[in-house]
């Protein structure tokens, strides 16, 4: 469970809320394990109001960093250089485009998208990506073959690889798309529409 307060005096109330999550659910919070950070407040000051474990930097949730933009970037880093290795380790002169097309997306993509829920990648990260896959799917003596070439179906001239920057961009509006799809026109942000139907296929 996560629950997010603005103000210190939010906490006791946020303390009986999960009192009556407790009585109505039989569930009890273990706060051993529970863990607080704090975005513009020393924690020491909290901890006589709550006692669990509160941290002013960051904190991991499902081995997502949550906190400062030094540690949101640190993580991004640590899956691209994980994507790096694991597709230099997959690398073989022997797997075939239709081979590299599934790994693409059973083994590479998923260390992207999985933090693509919670942080959008910039532009300098969009470009490191794309050219791991293209050097990837090309191979080391190949001339390097662009994402958005490489990505598209074999009927329209590719090999169906995955765009994981594409993937990243739509795992995280995934959230807004049931509002958006009633919002989005012809006229009204056409690119976003675009992605939609890219997820639907």
């Amino acid at each position: 469970m996560t629950l997010y307060i603005s103000e210190k005096k939010s906490v006791l109330p946020a303390q009986n809320l999960f009192g009556q999550f407790h009585q109505i659910s039989g569930l009890e919070i273990n706060k051993d394990k529970s863990v607080g950070l704090t975005t513009n407040t020393r924690n020491n000051k909290l901890s006589t109001l709550w006692n669990i474990n509160w941290e002013d930097t960051f904190m991991e949730l499902l081995n997502i960093s949550i906190g400062t933009q030094k540690h949101i970037t640190l993580l991004r880093n640590k899956k691209i250089k994980q994507l790096r290795d694991l597709a230099n380790q997959l690398n073989h002169h022997y797997a075939t485009y239709d081979m590299k097309a599934v790994i693409s997306k059973t083994m590479l993509a998923p260390i992207i998208t999985y933090i693509a829920h919670t942080y959008p990648l910039p532009e300098q990260k969009i470009e490191q990506i794309n050219n791991i896959i293209s050097t990837y799917i090309s191979g080391p003596h190949q001339t390097t073959l662009s994402v958005q070439e490489i990505s598209q179906t074999r009927v329209n001239g590719g090999y169906n690889i995955a765009d994981i920057t594409l993937y990243a961009d739509l795992y995280y509006i995934k959230p807004l798309t049931p509002f958006l799809r009633f919002r989005l026109t012809n006229e009204i942000l056409p690119q976003l529409r675009c992605k939609l139907q890219a997820q639907r296929m």
